[in-house]
């Protein structure tokens, strides 16, 4: 005899299981489409928008053989699968709900109840980031989310042929996928219709968007619209670069060659005062003459706030600073834009500076970021402590100051100077004679 409690326990109880159908194998890639079968009173199949090569599926164990990044990704997505749908069970067990293998899957595709999607919770920061511009964003984080929401979209229409995506398809290896595309060559059409080639990202470029897309992430965590994080287990690290910037025999060499196109002494002259004062191009781009004071020691300084950070910076006004804003005093363009320098476009201002360093004979390549780099080496190998140097440059703390302070030949020899005078051609300690091999 059947209980009650056996028959509400029969009709609780389902099963998963994961297959590949090989008869839908993409001869071109030899991957054939994940499915999960759900019985539950009966039999329902899901497609699980991912494939794989049917030689490493392994039906027995329902999963990819092998140890690549490739099987793992996979085997964990499925893991993330599994468990997603013990929650949906749960959650209809504890409301009393009926359930069947047409709930469950209906549940698990984001039918019958509210799903947000990727494209709206990007929206919805972009929203935010507007309405608080100035007070805590700049436009420059505006468009770079702007920039991402629409890489994220190109993806999803290339991997999936939709136009958007429910917060709880992404997963693990989604994000892998992504930051694999973000760094991928990949042709696009213009407004005018031409095919053009947009190069991929180098690694850290890419990998700062994936960061800017988890981001978008916690924010569905946090208002719970996806119960769990896609990114637990993912572990990238920046890659070690080497920061470009010029030391002081090269600053030297830049300043003392003669241009003779007006366009690109002007660009070389703004370059060099970012260089004597720590400013960045979005800096020096809004500097007008309410930005100079008079210090406490009589002498003038810039005071702004940084455009980044909102970071109040204090910079005293060298000679060299002094002397090119007086140059350019009377710029019928700065007298138009009440600017202290004739700054052209960002775009034009790298374009000019490439030029410039070829006529120069620098190897560097020359970028408005290279100037504020060169500030803090310079500065640094001429002995100014590196609290002095954050204050100008406007950091909030000693642990980004490594990417700016990059000592050269000099800066190392002067070290090097304890060491010679204690242990050089004065020293008259007894060294132990060398054994004598008598090896033949």
């Amino acid at each position: 005899m059947i209980t009650t409690l056996e028959v509400v326990d029969q009709m609780a109880n389902y099963n998963t299981h994961f297959f590949i159908r090989k008869e839908k194998t993409d001869k071109v890639r030899n991957l054939a489409p994940l499915y999960l079968r759900i019985s539950c009173k009966k039999k329902v199949e899901i497609s699980l928008g991912k494939a794989v090569n049917p030689s490493k599926w392994s039906s027995k164990k329902q999963c990819l053989v092998g140890n690549t990044d490739e099987a793992k990704a996979i085997n964990a997505f499925l893991k993330t699968v599994e468990v997603r749908f013990h929650e949906i069970h749960r959650q209809i067990l504890d409301k009393g709900e009926p359930i069947s293998a047409d709930i469950l899957k209906a549940r698990y595709l984001g039918k019958g109840e509210a799903q947000r999607t990727v494209l709206q919770t990007f929206d919805y920061h972009l929203g935010q980031i507007m309405a608080k511009l100035g007070k805590g964003y700049g436009k420059a984080t505006f468009k770079k989310y702007g920039y991402l929401r629409n890489h994220f979209s190109l993806y999803i229409q290339k991997t999936t042929g939709v136009d958007d995506l429910f917060l709880n398809k992404v997963d693990l290896y989604l994000i892998k996928d992504f930051q694999t595309y973000l760094m991928t060559d990949r042709q696009t059409r213009n407004k005018a219709g031409k095919i053009i080639i947009n190069k991929g990202c180098d690694f850290n470029a890419a990998l700062k968007y994936i960061k800017m897309f988890r981001t978008i992430i916690n924010i569905a965590i946090s208002f719970r619209w996806i119960a769990q994080d896609p990114f637990t287990g993912f572990k990238e690290k920046f890659q070690d670069v080497d920061q470009e910037c010029l030391h002081e025999k090269e600053l030297r060499q830049l300043m003392d060659k003669p241009l003779v196109v007006e366009r690109l002494a002007t660009i070389r002259d703004i370059f060099v005062f970012c260089c004597f004062t720590g400013c960045s191009y979005s800096d020096v781009e809004k500097l007008t003459k309410e930005n100079i004071a008079v210090g406490i020691d009589g002498k003038r300084m810039l005071v702004f706030k940084r455009t980044k950070t909102n970071t109040e910076c204090k910079v005293p006004l060298l000679p060299v600073s002094e002397f090119i804003l007086e140059k350019y005093n009377s710029s019928p363009q700065c007298l138009y834009s009440e600017r202290l320098l004739p700054v052209c476009s960002n775009q034009k201002y790298n374009a000019y500076l490439k030029e410039i360093a070829a006529i120069c004979g620098i190897n560097a390549s020359l970028t408005t970021h290279v100037a504020r780099r060169t500030f803090a080496t310079v500065g640094y190998e001429l002995g100014i402590p590196a609290e002095t140097i954050i204050l100008i440059i406007g950091h909030r703390s000693f642990r980004h100051l490594h990417l700016y302070n990059k000592p050269g030949q000099t800066k190392l020899s002067k070290d090097m100077e304890a060491f010679i005078k204690d242990w050089g051609p004065n020293y008259r300690g007894v060294l132990p004679k060398p054994a004598i091999n008598h090896a033949s």
